[in-house]
């Protein structure tokens, strides 16, 4: 929320900035997926965390010399919380309105709107579920792995969770520590009732995202509504992890509790978990 995180003045880099490769291959993904659906003939893609806009940017830049495809294309829905970036995505997605006042505002749902020049409509949202009902392509590129987590670890046999405390100790690098609960808590018996973690043996330690349960459940619920598909694209494994949580700032690891607020944090995804839930809600594989 603070501006523009990414690049050599930021705190980290993602592939879309590094090549512009990255974005046009996901752009002809999305073609062949619409062929392969039946060549719907209105197409609205959404995307989650759309950073600088370069993504959608490069994708719609590429899908451009398929005409036929192209003209489907009627509205770009954009989830994104952060003000700063809203302004860098619309000024990478629809040149020359950042300098004319052409931005149209819902003010029931807060979603605001501009149209290009070639008839595609842009429009910026807090969540999916401010998004009309279509036929539609999602996707999430390095999304999931920046919702917060809850990590428990296991103690004489019994989960507890790993909370943050004030470390009065240590007052130079950062004053805060992890430490286990004393019992234990909330989400410990909300999350890990579950057959899955009962071979888990003392010391080892699970993260569970349930925003990503969440999200990934929401977009599942939608395209069953409506047809489409999904891409996600992120840091992870196909099973679940240990203690993954990580802070960059200016391009170098930190520890998490340095300077919080100020750092880029994520942690990995949990890739088997998100299909799950996908399989769950739609009875579809991915």
């Amino acid at each position: 929320m603070l501006g523009d995180v990414f690049g050599k003045q930021g705190d980290f880099i993602t592939s879309p900035e590094i090549s512009q490769v990255f974005g046009e291959l996901c752009g002809i993904w999305y073609l062949t997926e619409w062929m392969r659906l039946g060549k719907p003939e209105k197409t609205q893609i959404i995307e989650f965390g759309p950073g600088r806009g370069t993504l959608m940017n490069d994708m719609l830049r590429a899908l451009s010399h398929f005409p036929h495809f192209y003209k489907t294309i009627t509205d770009i829905r954009l989830i994104e919380a952060s003000p700063g970036l809203r302004k860098m995505q619309r000024a990478a997605l629809v040149k020359g309105s950042e300098d004319k006042d052409v931005l149209r505002q819902d003010k029931g749902s807060g979603i605001e709107t501009i149209t290009r020049d070639d008839g595609i409509t842009i429009s910026w949202c807090d969540g999916i579920e401010l998004v009309p009902d279509q036929w539609s392509f999602v996707m999430a590129h390095e999304f999931f792995d920046a919702l917060p987590i809850h990590i428990f670890e296991k103690v004489e046999s019994e989960w507890k969770e790993v909370l943050i405390d004030i470390d009065d100790d240590n007052k130079k690098e950062y004053n805060f520590r992890f430490i286990t609960s004393a019992q234990p808590t909330a989400a410990t018996k909300a999350f890990l009732d579950d057959e899955r973690f009962k071979s888990f043996k003392d010391g080892d330690r699970v993260e569970i995202s349930p925003d990503s349960w969440n999200y990934i459940h929401a977009i599942a619920q939608y395209l069953d509504r409506n047809g489409g598909t999904g891409l996600v694209i992120d840091y992870g494994q196909d099973y679940i992890q240990g203690h993954t949580l990580r802070a960059i700032k200016n391009h170098k690891i930190i520890h998490p509790m340095s300077d919080p607020g100020t750092a880029d944090l994520s942690a990995d995804v949990d890739f088997a978990y998100l299909k799950q839930v996908i399989k769950e809600r739609s009875g579809k594989l991915v």
